[in-house]
C-alpha cells in the first residue's frame, strides 16, 4: 500500500512561518529560479512537503535574521537542498492541531540542516571578504595611478607657466629696449632741431 506524504497549502505554511502569502511567494520564486522544485496540484498551486518546511525555515532565518538578500538565500539553499524529483499522489491535508506546528518546528531544528546553513553562511562570508579585499586592492592601485597622473599634470602645468613667464619677461624686456631706443632717437631729433634754429637766428 502506497503511503501518501502530507502536504501543506500556501496559507498553512504562511501561518506556520508567520509571514504573508506574498512574502512566501517571493521566497518560492527565488528557490524555483535556482532549480528547487515544489510539488503542484491539478490547479498548478504549490503544495509544501516536510522537507520544504525545513528549506523555507532556513530561508527565513537567512533573510530575516542574518540579512541575506532573497536572491542570495535562494541560490545558496537551492544548491544544498534541490532534488531530482518528489513522490507522486500528494494530497493536501490541513494542519489543525498545534502538535503539527510543534513537530514542523522540531524538523526545522535538525542539527544537519543547521550545520549545512552555517557552512553555507561561512563560505559566503569568505567569498565576500575575498571580493572586498580584491576591491580594496584595485582601488588602491587606481588611486596610485591617479596620483601619479595628477603629479605629472601639475608638473606639466608648472613647466608651462614657467615657460610662459619667461617668454613674457623677454617680451617686456624687448619692448622696454625699443622704448628706450625710441626715447633716445626722439631726444636726438630734438637736439638737431634746436641746432638748426640757432643757425638761422
Amino acid at each position: 500500500m502506497e503511503t501518501i506524504e502530507k502536504a501543506y497549502t500556501t496559507k498553512e505554511i504562511s501561518m506556520t512561518l508567520g509571514i504573508g502569502d506574498s512574502t512566501l511567494k517571493k521566497w518560492c520564486l527565488s528557490l524555483e529560479k535556482n532549480e528547487y522544485p515544489f510539488t503542484r496540484n491539478d490547479q498548478n498551486q504549490r503544495l509544501f512537503l516536510e522537507k520544504d518546511l525545513v528549506v523555507l525555515k532556513l530561508f527565513q532565518t537567512m533573510v530575516q535574521t542574518n540579512n541575506f538578500s532573497v536572491e542570495n538565500a535562494g541560490m545558496l539553499i537551492a544548491s544544498k537542498f534541490k532534488e531530482s524529483g518528489f513522490p507522486s499522489g500528494v494530497s493536501a491535508i490541513r494542519i489543525e492541531e498545534q502538535s503539527e506546528k510543534r513537530r514542523s518546528y522540531e524538523v526545522v531544528q535538525k542539527p544537519a540542516a543547521i550545520i549545512q546553513y552555517q557552512e553555507a553562511y561561512i563560505q559566503e562570508q569568505r567569498e565576500f571578504n575575498q571580493v572586498l579585499l580584491e576591491s580594496m586592492r584595485e582601488q588602491k592601485e587606481f588611486n596610485q595611478v591617479l596620483l601619479e597622473r595628477l603629479e605629472k599634470q601639475e608638473k606639466s602645468i608648472q613647466e608651462g607657466l614657467n615657460t610662459r613667464d619667461g617668454e613674457l619677461t623677454q617680451s617686456i624686456q624687448g619692448l622696454q629696449q625699443q622704448l628706450n631706443q625710441l626715447t633716445i632717437q626722439t631726444q636726438e631729433k630734438r637736439k638737431q632741431r634746436k641746432g638748426l634754429f640757432k643757425w638761422f637766428s
